[in-house]
Parts: structure tokens; C-alpha cells; sequence
């Protein structure tokens, strides 16, 4: 957010420290789960109809200041990392680029399903604790609570395996292919999965399944999960 702030203090003029203010909102509010189904056709029609980011092509330049398996590696003191180049922001209409932006940060936002076990449990754990906090609250003004956020019926097992199945990786498996990330290697795949495991059936959890149990979540409300 220091960032952002920093961009709007320097931005320079007016009119430019507006579009970069609605900018923001855009992609924040973007992030918001009951627009999910939503975003994620929307990128999914982008994508099936546009090319992927263009690979990088080895140069002479890039070859002398040495490389690995064909990607141009900078110069010790250029302090940044290789990647594939940007001509394809030139391609994009500004209503493409705002998309490619929204999924960009709900995929950032999706996050933490894809690190290592200690990072993951953490920061699941604090989902679940702002899932329950809502449940309250809905229960404070009189509203039912919404799935996996009622704190006496915990389902934290279930709403995990749910979140990992149907939002976080569909979006990063798109975004991801898009972006080359395999050039980076498939640490975020292998991390997902073996989250995704932890969360297993177990007898007297709360979340357990059986091929006919089906569970409708507003996570986003129009899907409907059938645990297999």
C-alpha cells in the first residue's frame, strides 16, 4: 500500500494521479469472491483468443553476457531477473490490460494456496479466522451465515480443499500459463498440490465427504461443490 501511496504522492499530472487512483479500485475490488465466476470467464475467453506472453529469444548481446537454456541473462549489476519481454502491452486494448491486471492481483491475492506447507498453514488460518468474524457479524444483524463461516460448525478442511479446488487453482493455472511461470519452475504447482492433500477427509473433522454429498458455498454462490 506504501507503494501505491508513493505512486499517487509523485504522480505527475493530476490526471495521471487519477487514473492510477481508479486503477487501484478497480483491481481491489476485483478481488472481491462473488465476482469470481465472473472475472474468470472473462480471462478465459481473453486468453483463449490471444497468444501467451511472447517467449524470450536468445541474442548475441545476451549470449556474451552469458545465459541459461536460451533466456538472456543481465548483467550482475542490472538487479533484476530475466523474464519474457514486454511487447505484448502494446497489443492489449486498455480494457484487456485492466483485466490482465485484476487477475494478476486476485492471483497475488489467492496466494498463499500455493506456498509451503508453514507459510500456508499461517496464512490459512487467518483466512479462517476472518471467515468466522463475518459469520458473526451476519449473526449480530440477524443475516444467515454464509458456508464455513459459522465458528460452532467449523468445516476448515472442507473450505479449504473448496478454495484450492475452485478458485485458486483455476487462476493460477491460467495466469500461470500465460505468464511462462514454468520458466521459473513448478514450485507453486507441487506447493498447491501437496496443500490441497493436507486437506483430506478425516472421520469426526466436520468436513468429511461422501460421493453423494454435495455442498453449495457462495464462494462464489454459483458454484456447486460435489466432493468426491
Amino acid at each position: 500500500m506504501a507503494i501505491i501511496c508513493s505512486f499517487l504522492i509523485f504522480a505527475r499530472p493530476l490526471i495521471r494521479r487519477r487514473k492510477i487512483r481508479k486503477t487501484v479500485i478497480e483491481m481491489v475490488l476485483a478481488t472481491d469472491l462473488s465476482l469470481h465466476v465472473e472475472l474468470l470467464s472473462k480471462w478465459h475467453r481473453y486468453t483463449s483468443q490471444t497468444q501467451p506472453l511472447t517467449e524470450p529469444q536468445p541474442s548475441p548481446a545476451s549470449n556474451s553476457a552469458g545465459s541459461s537454456n536460451g533466456v538472456p541473462c543481465p548483467s550482475p549489476s542490472a538487479g533484476v531477473i530475466p523474464g519474457p519481454p514486454r511487447v505484448w502491452e502494446s497489443k492489449q486494448s486498455p480494457e484487456e490490460r485492466m483485466l490482465t491486471l485484476k487477475v494478476a492481483l486476485k492471483t497475488a491475492d489467492v496466494s498463499y494456496t500455493a506456498k509451503n506447507g508453514r507459510l500456508h498453514n499461517m496464512w490459512a488460518e487467518r483466512m479462517m479466522k476472518e471467515f468466522h468474524n463475518q459469520g458473526d457479524m451476519e449473526k449480530a444483524i440477524g443475516l444467515p451465515v454464509s458456508p464455513f463461516m459459522n465458528r460452532l460448525q467449523p468445516q476448515t478442511k472442507l473450505a479449504q480443499r473448496a478454495y484450492i479446488k475452485w478458485i485458486a487453482r483455476p487462476l493460477w493455472t491460467s495466469f500461470a500459463e500465460f505468464i511462462h511461470l514454468e520458466m521459473r519452475g513448478d514450485e507453486w504447482k507441487r506447493n498447491m498440490e501437496q496443500n490441497y492433500a493436507l486437506y483430506a477427509d478425516e472421520p469426526g473433522d466436520g468436513s468429511s465427504a461422501t460421493p453423494s454429498h454435495t455442498a453449495t458455498v457462495s464462494l462464489p454462490e454459483s458454484v456447486t461443490l460435489i466432493e468426491q
